[in-house]
């Protein structure tokens, strides 16, 4: 089984450094493509197709991770989600919820316990999925998702806003081994 570069560029692009979305992006491809020989060949255009199950997966996932949250543990991603910005500080956190710092110091550890936040740098967190922050926006809000959030569908998502090449571009699709 090989990939052409032009798809394995996207799939990288799209993982984003992230080993875990990585692997569900190669998987939907692998399910949209359903290879049947060894020498098979997955494409672009396979990759695309990959990218409604890639999206159904990854929501299934973070639907699991906030119904396991705490109301505190939900309001602290709530007030990051809505922040719009990479990494949130501890202190914006606990304006926007009318709290002194130190009160968020246990729900911060459990969320950092359970893979849903990381330290970004001294006092700064982030989300450590892309596309999480979009996902809390959209099941907060009461009307649609805004204009600057993608479709439902697309992975191109929260702080994520790199665009594939078109399936069309094939310039350097010959298969890579």
């Amino acid at each position: 089984m090989t990939w052409t570069p032009a798809a394995l560029q996207a799939v990288a692009g799209e993982a984003q450094g992230f080993p875990y979305l990585l692997q569900v992006l190669a998987h939907a491809t692998w399910d949209a493509a359903q290879p049947s020989a060894a020498g098979d060949v997955l494409d672009l255009d396979q990759m695309h197709a990959g990218l409604p199950l890639a999206d159904d997966q990854l929501t299934a996932m973070y639907a699991a991770r906030w119904a396991a949250a705490t109301d505190l543990e939900k309001q602290i991603m709530s007030v990051m989600a809505q922040a719009g910005t990479p990494t949130v500080t501890r202190a914006e956190i606990a304006t926007a919820l009318g709290r002194p710092t130190q009160a968020l110091g246990v729900p911060r550890e459990r969320l950092i316990d359970k893979g849903i936040i990381e330290p970004a740098s001294r006092g700064e967190v982030r989300f450590t999925m892309p596309g999480f922050d979009r996902y809390i926006r959209e099941t907060l809000a009461t009307e649609a998702p805004s204009a600057a959030d993608p479709a439902p569908g697309s992975l191109d998502a929260g702080r994520r806003r790199r665009k594939l090449p078109s399936a069309s571009d094939r310039g350097s699709d010959a298969p890579r081994r």
